[in-house]
């Protein structure tokens, strides 16, 4: 059971959520799914370098110089650093996404990521809040709002995304990473903020 809940937690990392969605966009027949190929791959390939891949090796350097003592920053004081030059890698990719001449929801959906990111370096500061059930509360609210309002051809995405939401928190839990009161208010923000900028 602690290996499922390890492999789950690397599965869906805070940091994959936002490809994800681009990559459900592309791939289940919205409007988007209808752009160019070479548009699709190149979106693609900037938020996976730039969203996944920069920050990744950012914790991995910080390891290395002992900045932070564990991969998983578990201490909410070496998330703090992470955090924040995470979030400047997500503000460098929207800028170069805008270039591009995306749509509003793509671009809304960068800024999302980087909203809850932001919060959840706030929150950091003063409290360990779970930054997995952050960013699967993100994803979630994002798929909800496109499936109220037309975007998603099926209540697939949104159904499969619940129950993924459920056994992460569970798996977090599970692991001791974080008490329930962290990840109950986590996946909140994150589904609170997606919705509330979609709204908009």
């Amino acid at each position: 059971m602690r290996t499922t809940s390890q492999l789950l937690s690397v599965l869906l990392h805070p940091l994959m959520m936002v490809l994800y969605a681009y990559a459900l966009l592309f791939a289940l027949g919205t409007y988007h799914a209808f752009l160019p190929t070479g548009v699709k791959r190149v979106v693609l390939f900037v938020v996976a370098i730039d969203t996944v891949f920069i920050p990744v090796l950012i914790i991995l350097l910080l390891k290395h110089m002992g900045a932070v003592s564990s991969l998983a920053l578990d201490q909410s004081r070496e998330r703090l650093l992470p955090l924040g030059l995470t979030v400047v890698a997500y503000i460098i990719t929207l800028f170069l996404l805008r270039r591009l001449g995306l749509s509003l929801v793509l671009l809304k959906l960068l800024l999302g990521g980087t909203l809850v990111l932001m919060a959840a370096l706030g929150i950091t500061a003063w409290w360990k809040i779970s930054c997995h059930a952050l960013g699967m509360g993100g994803l979630t609210g994002f798929l909800l709002w496109s499936t109220a309002n037309g975007l998603l051809p099926t209540y697939a995405p949104l159904l499969v995304a619940i129950a993924l939401s459920g056994l992460l928190l569970s798996a977090r839990l599970l692991l001791g990473a974080h008490r329930p009161a962290q990840v109950y208010a986590g996946y909140a923000v994150g589904l609170g903020i997606t919705l509330l900028l979609f709204a908009l």
